[in-house]
């Protein structure tokens, strides 16, 4: 029967109860069969050392386990050691269950917070967390998606590369750079890049180009609202502008109103909706930027056919005193013309990985002066795939068509399960492997014996 300490190989002696920390007094009962320094096997003890160390929280109590270690003589060297322990880490003065705790929970809370649950100091919470998550971020092989959208976001004063699937709404990784190199090899560790079909990236070229050269059959897709935001932005260059030459109140008086200029015509109130008409019959700059947003805008809710036509000829359209306002956009729409339009035959934007873009800034907020690796696992835990052994992704290719070990059938990912084949032939190793859901209860006895138990014909 386990008692209360519940650690294997170890028997509790003590438990005593100080304030908000419970101690646990243990003693370690396997002993050491050879020297630890020359290997000899006459041993005999030599008194014992009690050394404290802290372990995970016990019902709300930070815990102690405060053992007796027995230090042995060696009759053939004449050298003493300590005996060795199980379940504790001597390097950190604390049990292996309690790093696993912090290093769970620093996922979710703050160093500060966890160090004051476990009753240790910060620094040491910051130590474990960072080798766990840093493990962690070494081991983490995403799966490539159909609809792979790449973004960027600004973290600890630099921009790091986003990675999702767009369709699964999941974060798929965070890269330290925004750059090429880094995405370049990123996707060079996958065998299947011919599984993506459709990437949605913003306006940059390494992007475009680094798709085109790595995924051969994805079709490049730039997010519609990047480009909508662009139109957006012009409008508000002309307001800028107009506004300089107004009196000071006028120009609060714009800045504040301008709400109305980004909203669309359909979600404005009555009120809004005549004192816009006011403003744009005073300001007929104002007027025509304003036309020429909302023109664009309505690009992207037009037939494809009809889109083409209005896309090509807007440029034609925006009124020359706003136009130098324009020109970024109409530069961009020159110049991605195809990847803008891709957008009507595959539906699909960025808007998932913009909105975890600002769910991150939480995260990172909260563990402002962490390092990169500490956020991005924490990041990854919170919003990425749930965190699996290494070994499954040794053998997962794809979201689907994934052969199983023992059928070969083509499977979906979380249709799968890791288990352990048997040896075929004498020499041979076991090995672990992948296999569908049928084929899983074969390498499970339990599951074997409940199968046959329940086919098997009662006889009368």
């Amino acid at each position: 029967m386990k008692d209360i300490l519940d650690m294997e190989g170890w028997s509790l002696t003590d438990k005593r109860t100080e304030g908000l920390v419970e101690t646990f007094s243990a003693e370690y009962v396997h002993e050491p069969i050879a020297c630890s320094k020359c290997g000899g096997i006459k041993l005999y003890r030599h008194g014992t050392k009690k050394t404290t160390y802290a372990d995970a929280p016990l019902r709300g109590f930070a815990a102690k386990l405060e053992a007796t270690v027995r230090r042995y003589r060696c009759r053939d060297c004449g050298e003493t050691f300590l005996q060795p322990l199980g379940g504790v880490l001597d390097e950190r003065r604390m049990t292996v269950r309690c790093a696993e705790f912090i290093a769970k929970q620093a996922l979710k809370h703050t160093f500060v917070h966890v160090a004051r649950e476990v009753g240790i100091d910060e620094k040491t919470v910051r130590a474990v967390a960072a080798e766990r998550m840093g493990e962690l971020g070494a081991t983490h092989k995403p799966r490539l998606p159909k609809v792979l959208g790449i973004d960027e976001t600004k973290i600890a004063g630099e921009l790091r590369l986003v990675l999702t699937d767009v369709e699964g709404r999941r974060l798929l990784d965070m890269l330290p750079a925004r750059d090429k190199g880094t995405l370049a090899a990123w996707l060079w560790q996958f065998k299947d890049r011919n599984a993506v079909k459709v990437v949605t990236i913003d306006m940059w070229r390494p992007y475009q180009r680094l798709a085109a050269e790595l995924l051969p059959n994805a079709v490049v897709v730039v997010d519609k609202f990047h480009i909508m935001r662009m139109a957006g932005e012009a409008m508000d260059r002309v307001r800028i502008r107009l506004a300089k030459v107004k009196q000071p109140e006028v120009r609060r008086h714009w800045v504040r109103s301008k709400v109305m200029l980004n909203k669309r015509p359909h979600n404005l109130t009555e009120k809004q909706r005549f004192n816009l008409e006011m403003w744009l019959d005073n300001e007929p700059e104002i007027a025509a930027a304003y036309r020429a947003k909302e023109a664009f805008y309505g690009l992207f809710d037009l037939p494809k056919d009809e889109a083409i036509r209005a896309f090509d000829g807007f440029a034609a359209s925006v009124e020359s005193s706003v136009k130098p306002e324009f020109k970024p956009l109409l530069t961009a729409m020159r110049n991605w013309r195809s990847e803008i339009l891709a957008v009507f035959d595959h539906k699909y934007t960025n808007a998932f990985t913009e909105s975890l873009n600002n769910l991150t800034k939480h995260i990172v907020k909260a563990g402002r002066g962490y390092s990169f690796e500490v956020l991005r696992a924490r990041i990854l835990a919170n919003y990425g795939d749930p965190v699996k052994e290494p070994l499954f992704f040794e053998f997962l290719l794809r979201d689907d068509g994934n052969p199983c070990a023992n059928c070969g059938l083509p499977c979906r990912a979380e249709d799968m399960h890791l288990v352990t084949l048997p040896p075929v032939t004498r020499g041979q190793r076991t090995k672990r492997a992948l296999v569908c859901g049928v084929c899983e209860p074969r390498f499970n006895t339990e599951k074997v014996i409940a199968h046959r138990k329940t086919s098997t014909r009662k006889t009368g």
